[in-house]
C-alpha cells in the first residue's frame, strides 16, 4: 500500500459535534494535497492541506459533507520531536509530533486537517479548494470494559505518554489487557491523532483477528510485550521489550492494511513478516580486554539459545540461553591474540536460527599515546527505540568530552562539559579500577565542593561551558589495573546533570547504558605505550584552568 495513503503515520478519532453552517467561519481556501487518506468510518479523517501562503493560517476549516451537513476539522502542523531529557527507556521513537500551534514563520509546511467523522458516515469531503474520497475502514468491535485503566507508573514498562503519535500503543495494550487506556495527552490536534492512529491500528489488528484470532494476539502482544530483568538489585523490575521502531511498525501497519489484499492475504502477510523479524534485542553493555557483556531481551514465551562466537579466532562458539520474557546480561571471552600486540580486536557473531547479529565491541584495552586518548563524546543513557537502530543526536548544548594524557610525567583527566539553558547543578564522577575498586571515587562540580581525596583537581566555567583537569595519583593507577591476560588501568566517567524540573539526566563515557544503569561502563586503558617526547601544544582542556582546593576548602571557580 503506498506510504502516503496513511498521511504521516496515522492520526486519531475524537468525534466532535456537528456544527451548522451558520457557526463556521469562512476561512481561507484550504487545499487537500491527499485525495484517497485512510479513515476509520465514525472515526478522523485527516490529511495534508495548503492555502495560499498570503493569508492567515486558519485554525480550523469547515467540511461539507454529502447530506450537506457540515463538521469542523482542526489544523495541526508536525514539527520535529525531541526525546526528552533525561531519556526514558520506552520513549517513543517519533522523529515528529503534531500541535495545534501554527509555526512562528507562518509556513504551511507540514499543515494537515484533522476532521472528526459522524457515526457511520463513509461518504465524501468538500472543502474550498477541493474534495477528498477517504478509504473507509471498519470500525474494531467495541466492548464493555472494566473501568480501571492501565497502570502508567513505570516509564520502563509503558508507553511514552508525553507523545501523542504513540498513545496507539496504550489503546493496543488495553485491548490485550481488556481494560480502558489513560486519555491521550497533547492539544486539541494532537488528541485527535492519537485518537486517529489508534482506531487504524485496531482497526487492523481486528481484520487480522477475524481470519486468525491467535495471529491478532501476537501482534498485540509483540506491540506491547516487557520482560523482567533477572540482573536486576530490585525484586521484580519491567522494562518494555517490544517493537518501537516507527518504521517498522509503520511496515507492519501498511501490510494489515494493504487493500491489495483480502483478510486471509492480509493475515498471512502479517504472520510471515513477524516471522522475519527478530524478536530478541541486543545492546552492548561493556568492552574489557579479557571479557565482554551484552544484554539481550527475550520477549518470547519459551528459551532463547544464542551462539556467539568471535569473527576472527574463535573457531568454537559459545552457547548461551535466555528465558522467556526475561532480561539477562552475557558475558563473552574475548579469544587469546596468537601474534604480538596487547589490544584485542572483536566483533562478536550472535546466532539464534536463521537470525544473526553482529555486535562490535572495538579493540581493548585503548593503547595511549602522544598527545593523547581521546574517550570520545559522552553518551547519554539510551532507550529501546534507539537500541533498535531509531538514532537521535544528542543536542551540542548538551554535550560532553573527556581525554586522558600524560604531561610532566603524570596522568591526567580531561573534560568538557557544555552547559544547557536548563541545567542546575553539573557533576563529574570519575572512577578507577572496576566495579568493586576500592580507589576513592573523585566528584568534581562545577561550582561547589570537590571531592578528590588527594587528587589534584583544576576548573573553570565559561558563558556555555565548563572544563576541568584531574590529576591521578600514581598510587590509584597501580591498584586500578582490570583484566587477567591484560592487564590494564580501568575508567569510567559519569556526568549527572541536574535539571530545573527536578530530574538528572546522566551519560558517560563507553557504550550508551539504559536509563536503569547508575553508573556507566568501564574502558580499559593500557598506559605501557606510551613513549615520553615534548609535551604536547595546543589549548587542551585544562590549561587554563584556575586550581581549586579538595573538599572542605568550600572554593568556587
Amino acid at each position: 500500500m503506498p506510504r502516503r495513503a496513511l498521511g504521516f503515520g496515522g492520526l486519531l478519532a475524537w468525534v466532535v459535534p456537528v456544527v451548522s453552517i451558520a457557526a463556521v467561519a469562512a476561512p481561507p481556501v484550504v487545499r487537500p494535497l491527499e485525495e484517497s487518506p485512510v479513515a476509520v468510518a465514525g472515526g478522523v479523517v485527516v490529511f495534508p492541506v495548503s492555502w495560499d501562503p498570503a493569508e492567515e493560517a486558519p485554525r480550523t476549516v469547515g467540511a461539507r459533507l454529502d447530506d450537506g451537513r457540515v463538521v469542523e476539522g482542526v489544523v495541526g502542523w508536525t514539527r520535529a520531536d525531541e526525546p526528552p531529557a533525561p531519556r526514558a527507556w520506552s520513549a517513543s521513537g517519533q522523529r515528529t509530533t503534531l500541535s495545534s500551534e501554527p509555526p512562528p514563520t507562518g509556513d504551511a509546511t507540514g499543515a494537515w486537517l484533522l476532521v472528526p467523522m459522524p457515526e457511520g458516515y463513509r461518504g465524501r469531503l468538500r472543502l474550498g479548494g477541493g474534495t477528498v474520497s477517504p478509504r473507509w475502514l471498519d470500525p474494531a468491535p467495541t466492548f464493555v470494559r472494566p473501568r480501571q485503566q492501565v497502570a502508567s507508573s513505570s516509564a520502563e514498562a509503558r508507553p511514552d505518554e508525553r507523545q501523542p503519535l504513540e498513545w496507539w500503543r496504550w489503546a493496543v495494550l488495553a485491548d490485550r489487557l481488556g481494560i480502558e487506556p489513560p486519555p491521550p495527552g497533547g492539544d486539541e490536534a494532537g488528541r485527535l491523532a492519537a485518537r486517529h492512529l489508534a482506531e487504524l491500528w485496531r482497526a487492523a489488528i481486528a481484520r487480522v483477528e477475524r481470519r486468525s484470532p491467535g495471529v491478532a494476539e501476537e501482534i498485540r502482544e509483540r506491540l506491547t510485550v516487557t520482560v523482567a530483568d533477572l540482573d536486576s538489585d530490585e525484586p521484580r523490575r519491567e522494562v518494555a521489550a517490544w517493537l518501537a521502531s516507527p518504521t517498522r511498525t509503520r511496515m507492519l501497519l501498511g501490510i494489515m492494511l494493504d487493500p491489495e489484499r483480502d483478510d486471509e492475504s492480509a493475515m498471512q502477510a502479517s504472520l510471515a513478516w513477524l516471522r522475519t523479524e527478530d524478536e530478541l534485542t541486543m545492546w552492548i553493555e561493556s568492552a574489557l580486554a579479557d571479557r565482554v557483556s551484552f544484554a539481550v531481551a527475550n520477549p518470547r514465551l519459551d528459551e532463547a539459545v544464542l551462539r556467539c562466537r568471535w569473527l576472527e579466532g574463535d573457531p568454537i562458539p559459545v552457547a548461551v540461553t535466555i528465558p522467556p520474557r526475561s532480561l539477562r546480561r552475557v558475558q563473552v571471552d574475548r579469544p587469546v591474540r596468537s601474534s604480538g600486540g596487547t589490544a584485542t580486536e572483536g566483533v562478536l557473531v550472535v546466532t539464534r536460527g536463521e537470525h544473526r547479529r553482529r555486535l562490535d565491541f572495538g579493540a581493548s584495552p585503548a593503547l595511549l599515546r602522544p598527545p593523547g586518548q581521546s574517550l570520545g563524546a559522552f553518551s547519554t543513557r539510551t532507550s529501546l527505540a534507539e537500541v533498535q537502530g531509531v538514532a537521535f543526536e544528542t543536542a551540542a548544548s548538551r554535550g560532553a568530552a573527556a581525554e586522558v594524557r600524560r604531561r610532566d610525567r603524570e596522568w591526567e583527566v580531561f573534560f568538557e562539559c557544555f552547559r544547557p539553558s536548563d541545567a542546575r547543578e553539573d557533576v563529574v564522577e570519575i572512577r578507577l579500577g572496576g566495579p568493586d575498586s576500592r580507589v576513592p571515587l573523585i566528584r568534581v562540580r562545577e561550582r561547589g565542593e570537590v571531592e578528590a581525596s588527594g587528587a589534584s583537581v583544576e576548573r573553570r566555567s565559561y558563558p556555555d561551558r565548563w572544563r576541568g583537569r584531574v590529576v591521578l595519583p600514581a598510587a590509584w593507577l597501580a591498584e586500578s589495573l582490570v583484566g587477567l591476560r591484560s592487564p590494564a588501568v580501568g575508567l569510567s566517567i559519569d556526568r549527572r546533570l541536574e535539571l530545573a524540573d527536578g530530574s538528572t539526566e546522566v551519560s558517560s563515557i563507553g557504550p550508551p547504558l539504559p536509563p536503569w544503569r547508575p553508573n556507566g561502563a568501564t574502558v580499559a586503558l593500557d598506559l605501557t605505550a606510551w613513549e615520553e617526547g615534548p609535551a604536547p601544544g595546543g589549548d587542551a582542556p585544562g590549561t587554563d584552568v584556575a586550581p581549586v582546593e579538595p573538599r572542605g576548602s568550600g572554593g568556587e571557580s
